[in-house]
Formats: structure tokens, sequence, C-alpha cells
């Protein structure tokens, strides 16, 4: 009698909260799961997307996205994806395709309606003008892949992401496009906030001339104001050897030339033998946004850039005086 007298007491209860439960379903229809090649992407579809997406990135932002193999966790988070987002320009083709391939999934192949490259919406520098084959090194047949390190030139291929999840949840069209809008407005204010704080520093005229290890700093010097004079690399992907570190290193000193660029991921003995030739310290940044550390989002990571130049270029031009 006593656990029919709490059935009936409770039963109603537990049809509201049944009910509640696939009210809610109802009225909050299940996030989209983007996975991203790279965590750059991965933070702006999350400023586009907010608390409608879900969004993983493969790389964690410390490897060299070149060259990266096609692992098994790779297929599996790609396999359950609604879009998939890469930066494009072959940036990725050494591993991507095949993640995608063994994924097997139509929609998130090239040309399905979950399948997104930023690349396709960049005008691109460096486009070879002649035939390309792997004697040239690592060229890419497109252009330069390297855009997300200039704000304005990454919001506007972000737009590629933006119709990807609008071809996916189309009903929510307006929300995607007015987020975008937002998003525009930020990342050409973050452009136009380094370049003031690049101007009033050190590096203007004949200071703003930099070399690289390798060709990563093009979009961004582009936004920047700076000028690219030399590459630490013979060949694009490929080793220096030492002769060549030291010809422009030579270079380098002739010029006056007091700013030098690499990525993190650039190998650290060639980029110390450098220095022991050049004399001058070589600003090593990160390219990437990284979590769980001090540039985890965008806007963090150029600033970064930024002040590790300036103060490696003012520590250069006084080791010169």
């Amino acid at each position: 009698m006593k656990i029919r007298f709490i059935i009936q007491i409770m039963l109603p209860v537990i049809l509201i909260l049944i009910s509640e439960a696939s009210a809610s379903t109802q009225l909050s229809p299940p996030k989209i799961l983007v996975v991203t090649s790279t965590p750059d992407i991965a933070w702006a579809i999350r400023e586009i997307g907010g608390d409608r997406v879900e969004v993983q990135s493969l790389l964690t932002g410390r490897e060299d996205p070149h060259f990266v193999d096609a692992r098994p966790d790779y297929v599996a988070k790609v396999s359950k994806a609604d879009v998939v987002c890469s930066v494009g320009l072959e940036l990725e083709v050494g591993w991507l395709p095949k993640v995608l391939a063994k994924a097997a999934r139509r929609d998130i192949q090239p040309g399905g309606k979950g399948y997104c490259e930023f690349g396709s919406k960049v005008e691109t520098l460096e486009k070879p003008t002649s035939p390309v084959n792997r004697s040239q090194g690592d060229v890419h047949p497109a252009g330069n892949p390297h855009f997300w390190l200039s704000p304005s030139v990454f919001a506007k291929a972000t737009r590629e992401a933006v119709d990807a999840l609008e071809r996916v949840r189309p009903e929510l069209k307006g929300a995607f496009d007015a987020r975008y809008s937002e998003f525009l407005r930020m990342m050409l204010g973050l452009e136009t906030r380094l370049q003031a704080k690049l101007s009033q520093s050190a590096l203007t005229g004949a200071n703003a001339r930099y070399a690289e290890y390798h060709r990563e700093f093009v979009y961004f010097s582009k936004s920047f104001g700076l000028t690219g004079v030399a590459v630490l690399e013979e060949k694009p992907g490929l080793s220096p050897s030492a002769a060549r570190l030291a010809m422009v290193s030579t270079q380098l000193k002739a010029e006056k030339v007091s700013l030098v660029l690499a990525a993190t991921s650039a190998p650290q003995k060639l980029i110390r033998k450098f220095e022991e030739l050049s004399g001058l310290k070589v600003a090593v940044v990160p390219v990437s946004v990284q979590s769980n550390s001090d540039f985890e989002s965008y806007p963090k990571l150029l600033e970064r850039i930024v002040d590790v130049l300036i103060e490696a270029s003012k520590q250069n031009q006084k080791r010169a005086q």
C-alpha cells in the first residue's frame, strides 16, 4: 500500500519533469559540431557561432601545420563533425585529405555542405606565375597560405566558415550574419590599434625591414608596414645549410637590417647558429593561438607578436651601436 501511495504521489511530478525536459530539447537544438585544422580557425568560429557551436581543433598551435601525421584520433573527431574547416591553399595537403578520406562522410568532403577552406576567400600573395615542382621545395601553387597573421585578411577569410554554418543550419543565418559583422569590426579595430603601436615604435622607415626563417610573415608585414628583405631558408620547407645562413648573415649586416623573425616551430638549433653568425637576436614568436597559454585568443597572439618584434628590434639596434 505504501509503495502504491508513493507512486501515486510521485507520478505527476515525474511526468512534469519528463515534459519539461522534452520541451527544453525542442527549444534548444543540438549544437553544430565543428572540427578545424588549426586553433586560429577554431577561435574565429567560436567568436561567430557563440553557444550555437561546439568547436574542436585538431592541432594545438604548437606544431608546424605543414608536417603533421593523419592520426587515428583526428579521423575519429572528423567523422562526427557537422562542419570541417581548414586553412586551405594546400597548407594541410600532406595529412588532412587522408583524414577526410578515412572519415568517409560525404557532407564534410571538399564540395560538401559541411566543408570549408578559409583560403578560398583570400586574395593570395606570392602565387607562382610558372609551373611548380618538388625541386623548388614546399612551394604552394595557390599562393602563400599564412594569411591568418593579418587580422583584416583573416577576418574576411572567416566568412567561409559563416557560409558553411548557414548551409548546415539555414534558420540561423541572421544570427550568424550579425555576429560576423561584429567580428569583422573587432578584427579591423585590432589591426588599426596594432598599426598605431608599431608606428610609435622604432620599427619604422629603414628599421621596418626584416628577414624571416620561413615565408610566413608576408601577410602580417603587409598589414603592419614591414618590408621583408631575406629568408633564411634557401627553399621553402627545407633546412638551410651553414653556407646559406652565413650568406644571409652577411647580407643583413651590409644592409643594416636589425629584425629577424621565426616561428616557435622553426628548428631552434639553426636559429641559434644564425644568431652566432649574425650577432642578431632572432625574434621567435608563436604564430598560432594556443590554449592554456598567454596567447589563447587571437588578439593576445597578435599583441604578443608585435611586442616581441618591438623589443627584439630595440635590442639589436643597441647591439649595433
